[in-house]
């Protein structure tokens, strides 16, 4: 593929527009010290979260361009290969594949007067894979056979006093669940946080279920199924779970209680509308195989300048992949097909640390800085997660990581993660801030959804730095004309100067416990 990056006339600014981004940062410049490129910083991210990338999806043709981007950069800027062509690869599963044995039927008894219910053969209807069904890629390989109950949305959520489980025992049987919740596809509403598969399958599982069915709320999305992508969620697959349609699965309910006016009394109400199909089992198999593929994480090294400090190694982290043309955590309610840019999330880290690099070469600190680039952290930080598993823990001395994701829409606050990890961490931040003036919501922990997470589960000191999550996360709108420009520079440097202080400190970095 053609390497559309190379093409200036395409993403360079204009020059009326640099000259207006100059003027802006002057305006600026009493309250913190400029020390990147500006433009290289923007004309980066604009790059990074254009069309001809195609949102940055691990597993992808398109990905490759990504890869390519970002080790050509570290070879331009002048960093150390310590890995071959700055590539650490590692396997990746890009989705899964079924057999023929993977099966879905309903089976249903119809009553017949004066026969006993346990005298009539039931009636096997095998369902169509693909139209009727098709696996879900959280599921866990196996069988069922047995009774099946309409869960509603599947949420137990008792400080909203709201339990599709309550009064009904669901031990041994499959559940039907809608997605979403009774809020629809609102990102906003109170019960926003219930509406995710995983939850669901979690919650099943915790209420004795044994298989779960996917059924999509009304709308213009209702028979679509999400194809069978990977996602780490943590623990292994313990339901049997797939996707029926909308359309099939309600021929299956009865006449006394039809899925579309349940869901909507469901939602009218608030309240739970929850029962078992009368007269009906079904039969279950899945049976899922990988589809792996390889991806890269991205690795520069840069030298510090004193004798004994170089050998300590500061990690700079920030993930450059994202969604693609849409995956299974998109919050769009009908993602596939188009492109999620990733400007915020995390072009703007991506950016940020090609241009803290290309700084920070020219202007070396005592310690050494290893600037890494993971992949396939929207999978469930694989690449971080592979990273702390290879020799780069031993044969360096690595005393702290710092990760960059999510930094280019600042609007109320400043959070920085990890705090507590090290004694040092929240003096040096809070002095620091005192010339940049930023609201700073300080955090103790080490853990959360990001690759700073993979380095605290092995004891080293982290901060993660973020703007916090919008309207527009994980959809086709985080676009580059979103960006906070002057807030994300500013972001920057502020950056700059915390890796400036722990690169040149004569302080030692010792890992604390916090969680």
């Amino acid at each position: 593929m053609q390497n559309l990056y190379n093409n200036t006339k395409i993403f360079n600014f204009s020059k009326f527009t640099i000259k207006l981004l100059v003027v802006i940062l002057l305006i600026n410049q009493e309250l913190f010290s400029q020390k990147i490129d500006e433009v290289y910083l923007l004309d980066n991210l604009k790059l990074l979260s254009s069309v001809e990338f195609q949102g940055r999806k691990p597993g992808t043709e398109s990905f490759k361009i990504s890869e390519k981007f970002v080790s050509d950069k570290l070879r331009e800027i002048g960093l150390k290969e310590i890995t071959p062509n700055y590539q650490q690869e590692f396997d990746f599963c890009k989705g899964y594949k079924f057999d023929e044995s993977t099966s879905l039927s309903f089976n249903v008894i119809v009553p017949k007067l004066g026969v006993p219910i346990e005298k009539i053969k039931p009636r096997i209807n095998m369902l169509t894979s693909g139209t009727d069904w098709y696996p879900s890629s959280l599921s866990a390989n196996g069988n069922f056979d047995g009774e099946v109950a309409f869960l509603g949305y599947g949420i137990t959520a008792k400080d909203l006093e709201y339990d599709d489980y309550a009064g009904i025992d669901v031990t041994n049987k499959a559940v039907i669940v809608l997605t979403n919740s009774p809020d629809g596809e609102s990102r906003t509403g109170k019960f926003n946080p219930f509406s995710r598969y995983s939850y669901k399958i979690k919650n099943a599982l915790d209420h004795g279920a044994k298989a779960i069915i996917f059924v999509k709320i009304q709308g213009d999305s209702a028979n679509v199924f999400k194809p069978l992508e990977f996602m780490e969620y943590g623990d292994a697959p313990q339901l049997i779970a797939m996707q029926a349609n909308r359309a099939t699965i309600s021929k299956y309910f009865p006449s006394t209680a039809q899925l579309q006016p349940i869901e909507q009394k469901i939602n009218s109400t608030k309240k739970p509308n929850s029962f078992i199909l009368p007269n009906t089992t079904i039969s279950m198999k899945v049976n899922l195989m990988k589809e792996m593929t390889k991806t890269s994480n991205i690795v520069g090294y840069l030298e510090g300048t004193d004798s004994e400090l170089k050998n300590e190694v500061m990690v700079i982290g920030a993930h450059y992949d994202h969604l693609g043309l849409g995956a299974m955590n998109s919050a769009d309610p009908n993602p596939y097909g188009k492109i999620h840019h990733g400007a915020d999330d995390n072009a703007s880290g991506t950016a940020a640390l090609l241009t803290l690099a290309k700084y920070l070469k020219d202007n070396p600190t005592k310690r050494s800085i290893m600037f890494v680039f993971f992949s396939a952290e929207e999978s469930g930080l694989l690449g971080s997660k592979y990273f702390v598993t290879t020799d780069m823990m031993t044969k360096y001395k690595i005393v702290n990581m710092l990760n960059i994701d999510m930094i280019g829409r600042y609007k109320d606050e400043l959070q920085v993660g990890g705090i507590g990890t090290d004694n040092i961490f929240k003096e040096v931040l809070e002095k620091l801030n005192e010339m940049y003036k930023f609201k700073l919501n300080l955090v103790n922990s080490g853990k959360g959804p990001s690759d700073h997470q993979s380095f605290y589960l092995k004891n080293i000191p982290v901060l993660f730095f973020f703007t916090g999550i919008h309207e527009d996360y994980h959809t086709p709108k985080d676009t580059f004309e979103k960006i906070k420009k002057v807030d994300y520079s500013k972001i920057s440097n502020f950056i700059l100067d915390v890796i400036n202080n722990f690169g040149n400190t004569d302080s030692k970095f010792e890992f604390k416990i916090a969680d």
